[in-house]
């Protein structure tokens, strides 16, 4: 792979799966316990940086889809439609875990 040529789909979608995995699991009630404490802004601060990394999931996943239906155009556009699909999926899918999230406040910043 030289620095011209982008990640391959599979590990755009990889890295999509991955980040919400953990979202989901951060936001899942098994391990509110476990979760870090801090205060309003970290808590937007890290929300910003998720919510950041979901969007350029999204960007990459259409430019690849482009790229493979530009390069391979057998059996479009129903092929990209999919890829589209799982992509938007898992996008709508992330930020409403990612907006839900709401980590413990610290003790310590408690009113």
């Amino acid at each position: 792979m030289t620095w011209r040529n982008p990640p391959s789909l599979s590990v755009t979608v990889i890295c999509v799966v991955l980040l919400t995995t953990t979202i989901a699991f951060v936001t899942s009630s098994a391990t509110v316990g476990t979760e870090p404490c801090m205060d309003d802004e970290q808590r937007e601060r890290v929300r910003g940086i998720v919510l950041e990394g979901i969007e350029a999931g999204l960007k990459n996943q259409v430019q690849k889809v482009f790229e493979v239906w530009m390069k391979d155009p057998g059996d479009q556009p129903r092929r990209a439609k999919v890829g589209m699909h799982e992509g938007i999926d898992a996008y709508v899918r992330s930020r409403a875990d990612a907006l839900r999230w709401n980590p413990p406040i610290c003790k310590e910043h408690k009113p």
